[in-house]
């Protein structure tokens, strides 16, 4: 799921994440504009059964912020270098029962960098991951805002999941991967969590596996 959040601090935003997670049987989440400081404690806003990586606007602006949520029975690793630090980015390894992803999360508002940097900043990332593992499978997603992104999908052969609007008459909340053939296109709906931005899930074509559970019962 991909979710500009335009806030995870505000009143009952905690409670419409856990049921947008749980009603969609979202694996990952991509958050852009969290709106999280250093005095909100990430379990104070993760909803049961995720576990939250966030990064947090380090600047003296309000707002921005990033996340990725994932459930809580994958392995997740934040991979960021000093590199990242200036860029509202967040780059994780997801490790499953039988596969291992490459995932982060992007949102670049009215940068006080060159937007250009962070472009190529995301090319040298993905060189970096695939030279390390030509196989290794990777997703991109959050709020775009005026990042222009063509270029970059072409250079490394990734394919946009999102086809329909998400914000007025424009796409932009992305999902980008190498391996498109493992997800649906995404769909949109108006979130539980209130934005002025659509919520996108793009769906996998073969459904992760649940949770396990142990289970116990009276020898009768």
């Amino acid at each position: 799921m991909v979710l500009n959040a335009r806030s995870l601090a505000k009143p009952n935003a905690t409670p419409a994440l856990y049921a947008e997670l749980k009603s969609n049987q979202i694996d990952i989440c991509f958050v852009s504009e969290s709106w999280l400081n250093k005095k909100i404690l990430s379990h104070v806003v993760c909803p049961d059964g995720y576990v939250m990586v966030r990064k947090d606007r380090a600047d003296y602006r309000s707002g921005g912020g990033i996340a990725v949520i994932c459930r809580n029975d994958w392995r997740i690793k934040m991979l960021n270098d000093i590199n990242s630090f200036d860029y509202e980015f967040v780059r994780c390894k997801i490790t499953t029962p039988n596969s291992d992803y490459y995932v982060a999360s992007i949102y670049p508002p009215d940068p006080v960098y060159d937007a250009s940097e962070l472009l190529h900043f995301l090319s040298h990332t993905c060189d970096q991951i695939l030279l390390n593992d030509p196989n290794a499978k990777i997703i991109i997603a959050g709020d775009i805002n005026q990042l222009k992104i063509r270029e970059f999908i072409q250079q490394h052969a990734l394919k946009q999941m999102v086809r329909v609007c998400t914000r007025g008459e424009r796409i932009l909340d992305v999902s980008l991967t190498n391996y498109p053939f493992l997800w649906n296109e995404g769909r949109i709906h108006k979130g539980l969590v209130r934005s002025d931005h659509l919520v996108v899930i793009v769906s996998p074509l073969a459904p992760a596996k649940p949770s396990r559970k142990d289970v116990s019962f009276r020898d009768t």
